[in-house]
Protein backbone atom coordinates (compact mmCIF):
# COMPACT_ATOMS: atom_id res chain seq x y z
CA UNK A 1 0.00 0.00 0.00
CA UNK A 2 1.35 3.54 -0.82
CA UNK A 3 0.25 6.31 1.51
CA UNK A 4 0.54 9.87 -0.69
CA UNK A 5 -0.05 12.79 2.04
CA UNK A 6 0.89 16.82 1.74
CA UNK A 7 1.67 16.13 5.28
CA UNK A 8 4.99 19.00 6.28
CA UNK A 9 7.47 16.84 8.20
CA UNK A 10 6.62 19.88 10.99
CA UNK A 11 3.09 18.87 11.11
CA UNK A 12 2.05 15.86 13.04
CA UNK A 13 -1.46 15.34 12.52
CA UNK A 14 -2.03 11.92 12.82
CA UNK A 15 -5.15 11.76 10.68
CA UNK A 16 -3.69 13.20 7.71
CA UNK A 17 -1.80 9.54 7.07
CA UNK A 18 -4.94 7.69 6.42
CA UNK A 19 -6.55 9.69 3.49
CA UNK A 20 -9.96 8.13 2.15
CA UNK A 21 -9.29 7.52 -1.00
CA UNK A 22 -6.46 4.59 0.68
CA UNK A 23 -8.40 3.78 3.89
CA UNK A 24 -11.63 4.96 3.82
CA UNK A 25 -13.28 5.99 6.90
CA UNK A 26 -11.34 6.56 9.82
CA UNK A 27 -13.46 4.15 12.76
CA UNK A 28 -11.45 4.56 15.32
CA UNK A 29 -8.37 6.90 16.58
CA UNK A 30 -6.57 6.89 20.59
CA UNK A 31 -3.38 7.40 21.57
CA UNK A 32 -1.29 4.40 23.23
CA UNK A 33 0.54 5.24 26.22
CA UNK A 34 3.11 3.17 27.06
CA UNK A 35 7.11 4.00 25.90
CA UNK A 36 8.96 6.45 27.17
CA UNK A 37 10.79 6.92 23.56
CA UNK A 38 9.61 10.62 22.94
CA UNK A 39 7.80 8.84 20.32
CA UNK A 40 3.97 9.92 19.63
CA UNK A 41 2.08 6.45 19.04
CA UNK A 42 -1.98 5.95 17.54
CA UNK A 43 -4.02 2.98 17.48
CA UNK A 44 -5.70 3.59 13.90
CA UNK A 45 -8.92 2.02 13.03
CA UNK A 46 -10.16 2.28 9.70
CA UNK A 47 -12.32 0.74 6.72
CA UNK A 48 -9.10 -0.96 5.29
CA UNK A 49 -8.01 -2.49 8.76
CA UNK A 50 -6.37 -1.75 11.72
CA UNK A 51 -2.88 -0.04 11.97
CA UNK A 52 -0.39 1.69 14.62
CA UNK A 53 0.86 4.77 13.27
CA UNK A 54 4.34 6.30 14.97
CA UNK A 55 5.25 9.54 15.13
CA UNK A 56 8.76 10.65 15.98
CA UNK A 57 9.94 14.75 15.99
CA UNK A 58 11.89 15.49 12.72
CA UNK A 59 14.90 14.48 11.59
CA UNK A 60 14.71 11.07 13.92
CA UNK A 61 16.44 7.97 12.65
CA UNK A 62 14.52 6.05 10.92
CA UNK A 63 16.31 3.76 8.62
CA UNK A 64 17.88 1.45 10.80
CA UNK A 65 14.29 0.82 12.97
CA UNK A 66 12.53 0.15 9.80
CA UNK A 67 14.99 -1.96 8.48
CA UNK A 68 14.83 -3.91 11.88
CA UNK A 69 11.29 -4.47 12.00
CA UNK A 70 11.10 -4.97 8.45
CA UNK A 71 13.60 -8.36 8.82
CA UNK A 72 12.05 -9.41 11.61
CA UNK A 73 8.57 -8.68 9.82
CA UNK A 74 9.43 -11.41 6.85
CA UNK A 75 9.79 -13.76 9.23
CA UNK A 76 6.62 -13.37 11.28
CA UNK A 77 8.09 -11.92 14.24
CA UNK A 78 7.21 -8.83 14.06
CA UNK A 79 3.85 -6.38 12.59
CA UNK A 80 4.36 -5.17 8.76
CA UNK A 81 5.58 -2.12 7.96
CA UNK A 82 3.27 -0.95 4.93
CA UNK A 83 4.38 2.77 4.81
CA UNK A 84 6.91 5.61 6.44
CA UNK A 85 8.32 8.60 5.57
CA UNK A 86 11.28 10.99 7.92
CA UNK A 87 9.17 10.90 10.53
CA UNK A 88 5.90 8.43 10.45
CA UNK A 89 5.94 4.70 10.06
CA UNK A 90 2.58 3.30 9.58
CA UNK A 91 2.63 -0.60 10.62
CA UNK A 92 -0.02 -3.29 10.57
CA UNK A 93 -1.81 -3.62 14.00
CA UNK A 94 -1.59 -6.97 16.09
CA UNK A 95 -4.78 -7.64 18.06
CA UNK A 96 -3.84 -8.93 21.22
CA UNK A 97 -2.68 -8.41 24.84
CA UNK A 98 0.22 -7.84 25.91
CA UNK A 99 2.40 -10.44 27.13
CA UNK A 100 1.93 -9.33 30.81
CA UNK A 101 -1.69 -9.61 31.12
CA UNK A 102 -1.16 -13.48 28.88
CA UNK A 103 1.35 -14.52 31.96
CA UNK A 104 -1.00 -13.43 34.56
CA UNK A 105 -3.74 -15.44 32.83
CA UNK A 106 -3.44 -19.65 33.88
CA UNK A 107 -5.05 -20.34 30.36
CA UNK A 108 -2.67 -18.63 28.08
CA UNK A 109 0.46 -18.45 30.63
CA UNK A 110 2.14 -21.84 29.04
CA UNK A 111 1.33 -21.43 25.24
CA UNK A 112 2.29 -17.51 25.36
CA UNK A 113 5.70 -17.97 27.24
CA UNK A 114 6.67 -20.49 24.90
CA UNK A 115 5.76 -18.89 21.47
CA UNK A 116 7.69 -16.51 23.04
CA UNK A 117 10.48 -17.89 23.48
CA UNK A 118 10.39 -19.61 19.74
CA UNK A 119 9.78 -16.22 18.56
CA UNK A 120 13.34 -15.37 20.41
CA UNK A 121 15.31 -17.83 18.87
CA UNK A 122 13.64 -17.76 15.30
CA UNK A 123 15.16 -13.91 15.65
CA UNK A 124 18.27 -14.60 17.00
CA UNK A 125 19.36 -16.50 13.61
CA UNK A 126 18.18 -13.85 11.28
CA UNK A 127 21.03 -12.30 9.76
CA UNK A 128 20.16 -8.84 9.09
CA UNK A 129 22.92 -5.61 7.34
CA UNK A 130 23.63 -2.84 9.04
CA UNK A 131 23.64 -3.61 12.84
CA UNK A 132 25.75 -2.74 15.08
CA UNK A 133 27.50 -4.55 18.10
CA UNK A 134 26.63 -3.72 21.49
CA UNK A 135 29.02 -4.29 24.01
CA UNK A 136 26.53 -5.08 26.63
CA UNK A 137 29.05 -4.66 29.86
CA UNK A 138 30.72 -1.25 28.57
CA UNK A 139 27.15 -0.10 28.21
CA UNK A 140 25.72 -0.97 31.57
CA UNK A 141 28.84 0.23 33.21
CA UNK A 142 28.31 3.69 31.37
CA UNK A 143 25.16 3.71 32.25
CA UNK A 144 25.32 2.92 35.62
CA UNK A 145 28.62 4.87 36.73
CA UNK A 146 26.86 8.23 35.39
CA UNK A 147 23.53 7.65 37.42
CA UNK A 148 25.01 6.36 40.94
CA UNK A 149 27.31 9.69 40.30
CA UNK A 150 24.36 11.80 40.72
CA UNK A 151 22.82 13.39 44.24
CA UNK A 152 19.58 11.54 45.71
CA UNK A 153 21.16 7.81 43.65
CA UNK A 154 19.83 5.69 46.81
CA UNK A 155 22.30 4.92 49.17
CA UNK A 156 21.68 0.70 49.19
CA UNK A 157 22.44 0.55 45.72
CA UNK A 158 26.11 2.36 45.57
CA UNK A 159 27.72 -1.11 46.16
CA UNK A 160 26.40 -2.75 43.35
CA UNK A 161 29.48 -1.50 41.29
CA UNK A 162 31.63 -4.30 42.25
CA UNK A 163 28.84 -6.93 41.22
CA UNK A 164 28.41 -4.76 37.68
CA UNK A 165 32.38 -5.14 37.17
CA UNK A 166 32.41 -8.65 38.17
CA UNK A 167 28.93 -9.73 35.80
CA UNK A 168 31.17 -7.07 32.74
CA UNK A 169 34.26 -9.68 33.54
CA UNK A 170 32.20 -12.64 33.33
CA UNK A 171 30.54 -12.00 29.93
CA UNK A 172 34.15 -10.68 28.56
CA UNK A 173 35.29 -13.64 27.28
CA UNK A 174 31.86 -14.05 25.49
CA UNK A 175 32.03 -12.28 22.47
CA UNK A 176 28.85 -14.01 20.64
CA UNK A 177 26.40 -11.62 19.35
CA UNK A 178 23.11 -12.06 17.38
CA UNK A 179 19.98 -10.08 16.26
CA UNK A 180 18.29 -8.82 19.35
CA UNK A 181 15.25 -6.65 20.22
CA UNK A 182 17.18 -5.00 23.52
CA UNK A 183 13.56 -4.10 24.63
CA UNK A 184 11.59 -6.75 25.63
CA UNK A 185 9.55 -5.16 28.30
CA UNK A 186 6.14 -6.24 28.26
CA UNK A 187 4.87 -3.60 26.68
CA UNK A 188 6.85 -4.61 23.29
CA UNK A 189 5.20 -8.41 23.41
CA UNK A 190 1.50 -8.58 21.81
CA UNK A 191 -0.33 -11.91 22.57
CA UNK A 192 -2.76 -12.76 19.69
CA UNK A 193 -3.72 -16.03 20.99
CA UNK A 194 -1.79 -17.86 18.43
CA UNK A 195 1.64 -16.42 19.28
CA UNK A 196 3.43 -13.84 20.29
CA UNK A 197 4.75 -11.11 18.57
CA UNK A 198 7.75 -7.82 19.12
CA UNK A 199 6.49 -4.44 18.80
CA UNK A 200 8.95 -1.33 18.90
CA UNK A 201 12.27 -1.81 17.21
CA UNK A 202 13.86 1.15 18.31
CA UNK A 203 16.73 -0.40 20.44
CA UNK A 204 17.28 -3.43 18.24
CA UNK A 205 20.85 -4.37 17.32
CA UNK A 206 23.40 -6.95 18.02
CA UNK A 207 23.35 -8.13 21.47
CA UNK A 208 24.76 -11.10 23.41
CA UNK A 209 21.97 -14.16 22.85
CA UNK A 210 21.11 -14.36 26.25
CA UNK A 211 19.97 -10.14 26.49
CA UNK A 212 16.51 -11.16 25.39
CA UNK A 213 15.13 -13.75 27.56
CA UNK A 214 17.10 -12.19 30.57
CA UNK A 215 15.26 -8.77 30.21
CA UNK A 216 11.71 -10.53 29.63
CA UNK A 217 12.26 -12.91 32.78
CA UNK A 218 13.90 -9.37 34.77
CA UNK A 219 10.39 -7.97 34.06
CA UNK A 220 7.98 -10.93 34.42
CA UNK A 221 9.34 -11.94 37.49
CA UNK A 222 10.53 -15.78 36.14
CA UNK A 223 12.14 -18.01 38.65
CA UNK A 224 15.71 -19.32 38.25
CA UNK A 225 14.38 -22.61 37.87
CA UNK A 226 11.65 -21.11 35.30
CA UNK A 227 14.22 -19.21 33.46
CA UNK A 228 16.86 -22.09 33.58
CA UNK A 229 14.46 -24.19 31.43
CA UNK A 230 13.38 -21.35 28.87
CA UNK A 231 17.34 -20.69 28.35
CA UNK A 232 17.83 -24.54 27.83
CA UNK A 233 14.55 -24.19 25.02
CA UNK A 234 15.79 -20.96 23.18
CA UNK A 235 19.28 -22.52 22.77
CA UNK A 236 18.07 -25.95 22.02
CA UNK A 237 20.74 -27.24 24.53
CA UNK A 238 21.38 -28.13 28.01
CA UNK A 239 22.49 -25.67 29.71
CA UNK A 240 25.52 -26.08 31.87
CA UNK A 241 27.09 -24.18 34.70
CA UNK A 242 29.37 -22.01 32.64
CA UNK A 243 25.95 -20.97 30.63
CA UNK A 244 24.05 -20.16 33.82
CA UNK A 245 26.30 -18.01 35.38
CA UNK A 246 26.88 -16.32 32.16
CA UNK A 247 22.98 -15.96 31.70
CA UNK A 248 23.27 -14.16 35.58
CA UNK A 249 25.74 -12.28 34.89
CA UNK A 250 23.74 -11.03 31.48
CA UNK A 251 20.58 -10.54 33.40
CA UNK A 252 22.67 -8.43 36.38
CA UNK A 253 23.80 -6.17 33.33
CA UNK A 254 20.79 -5.91 31.87
CA UNK A 255 18.87 -4.81 35.22
CA UNK A 256 21.56 -2.46 35.81
CA UNK A 257 21.08 -0.94 32.34
CA UNK A 258 17.46 -0.81 32.48
CA UNK A 259 17.07 0.89 36.26
CA UNK A 260 19.78 3.59 34.96
CA UNK A 261 17.81 4.03 31.65
CA UNK A 262 14.87 4.71 34.19
CA UNK A 263 16.98 6.98 36.64
CA UNK A 264 18.29 9.11 32.89
CA UNK A 265 14.90 10.21 32.50
CA UNK A 266 14.68 11.89 36.30
CA UNK A 267 15.93 15.28 35.52
CA UNK A 268 16.34 15.84 39.12
CA UNK A 269 17.13 12.39 41.28
CA UNK A 270 17.53 14.46 44.89
CA UNK A 271 13.65 15.51 44.28
CA UNK A 272 12.35 12.13 44.76
CA UNK A 273 12.59 10.19 47.99
CA UNK A 274 13.66 6.58 47.12
CA UNK A 275 12.29 3.86 49.95
CA UNK A 276 15.31 2.02 52.15
CA UNK A 277 16.04 -1.47 50.44
CA UNK A 278 13.56 -3.69 52.40
CA UNK A 279 10.13 -0.89 51.51
CA UNK A 280 11.65 -0.86 48.04
CA UNK A 281 8.82 -2.61 45.31
CA UNK A 282 9.48 -5.26 43.90
CA UNK A 283 9.33 -5.37 40.03
CA UNK A 284 6.00 -7.93 40.49
CA UNK A 285 4.35 -4.92 42.40
CA UNK A 286 5.23 -2.14 40.52
CA UNK A 287 3.69 -3.76 37.38
CA UNK A 288 0.42 -4.67 39.99
CA UNK A 289 0.28 -0.81 40.75
CA UNK A 290 0.84 0.05 36.69
CA UNK A 291 -2.11 -2.15 36.28
CA UNK A 292 -4.43 -0.90 38.61
CA UNK A 293 -3.66 2.73 37.18
CA UNK A 294 -1.69 3.70 40.30
CA UNK A 295 2.23 3.87 38.99
CA UNK A 296 2.77 6.61 36.49
CA UNK A 297 5.76 5.84 34.38
CA UNK A 298 5.49 9.56 32.77
CA UNK A 299 5.80 10.56 35.97
CA UNK A 300 9.69 10.93 37.82
CA UNK A 301 8.28 8.87 40.88
CA UNK A 302 6.70 6.22 38.86
CA UNK A 303 10.14 6.01 36.83
CA UNK A 304 12.17 5.92 40.19
CA UNK A 305 9.98 3.54 41.54
CA UNK A 306 10.92 0.96 38.57
CA UNK A 307 14.10 1.89 38.49
CA UNK A 308 14.95 0.85 41.95
CA UNK A 309 12.85 -2.55 41.79
CA UNK A 310 15.32 -3.83 38.66
CA UNK A 311 18.30 -2.89 41.06
CA UNK A 312 16.83 -4.54 44.22
CA UNK A 313 17.06 -8.38 43.28
CA UNK A 314 21.33 -7.60 42.21
CA UNK A 315 21.42 -6.19 46.47
CA UNK A 316 19.41 -9.44 47.52
CA UNK A 317 20.94 -11.85 45.49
Amino acid sequence: MTVKTQISKHDFDPLAYFPFSQFGAVLGFSPILLGMSGARVYSVSTEAGDFILRLDRAGAERAGLVSHQRHAAAHGIAPNIIWYDEIAIISTKVNGMSLGQAVSNPSSRDAAIVSLVNQIAKLHAIHCDGLVEVDLGAKAFKLFAAQSARPGFPNWALPLSDRLTRARDELANDKRFVFSHCDLNPGNMIWDGNKVWLVDWEQANLSHPYLDLATVGMFLSFSDEEALALLAVQEKAVIGEEEWRIFLAVRDLARMSFASIFFQLIPDLATVPFATLEATLTIKECFGRLSRGHLDLGRPEGRALIGAACLKPCVKA
